[in-house]
């Protein structure tokens, strides 16, 4: 309905607004990166855009599929919702999180967690680590295009049973295409059935 994602958070809520028509004067610099800051869109990513050949691109799914069901809970519910975000997943969330208490009550027991406290919590209470993790660092919706930059989308794709990963490449085949991610060799589950 909206778009999918495709660059970066950053990148595709300028897009998808520019998308639309917006003659925001703020939009419209990190747009053409006039001004100097790490949300600019890229090059490539405007001139895609520019091309007129780009497909719908937002930043939206996260908004309604995370964020709109922790809000619905609190109206619903009267309670905030406890998230477990990690302040060493991201240069925005360090900066962003500063207390396990956000400033709208949302509690972030997490915020502080770093990896080392986190392996040796699974060491000491013999959690089970799902088998995702044997591969890739971290993730989020399977096969977003957030993860291309490292490399993950084409490795979650490859652990992907058959109908999974049709229905995901389905998804965002045209983000995909953009950003070059090989979805059509699954040469990482081939490996895997080679080593059973």
């Amino acid at each position: 309905k909206f778009g999918i994602p495709c660059f970066s958070k950053a990148q595709d809520d300028v897009i998808y607004y520019i998308q639309k028509g917006s003659k925001s004067e703020s939009r419209l610099r990190r747009f053409y990166a006039t001004d100097d800051s790490m949300h600019n869109v890229s090059k490539k990513a405007r001139e895609y855009v520019l091309s007129g050949n780009a497909h719908k691109i937002s930043n939206l799914c996260c908004k309604y599929l995370k964020k709109e069901p922790f809000r619905e809970f609190e109206r619903e519910t009267g309670k905030h919702p406890i998230l477990g975000v990690r302040g060493v997943e991201s240069l925005q969330r360090s900066s962003q999180y500063k207390t396990c208490f956000t400033k709208d009550g949302k509690f972030t027991p997490l915020w502080d967690l770093t990896d080392s406290m986190l392996d040796k919590i699974y060491q000491k209470f013999y959690i089970e680590i799902p088998n995702i993790y044997n591969y890739i660092g971290r993730t989020g919706c399977m096969g977003c295009p957030y993860g291309s930059w490292k490399g993950d989308t084409k490795i979650e794709l490859d652990l992907l049973p058959a109908n999974k990963r049709w229905f995901i490449i389905n998804y965002f085949k045209e983000s995909y295409d953009v950003l070059g991610i090989d979805y059509k060799h699954q040469q990482l589950n081939l490996i895997l059935e080679e080593e059973r």
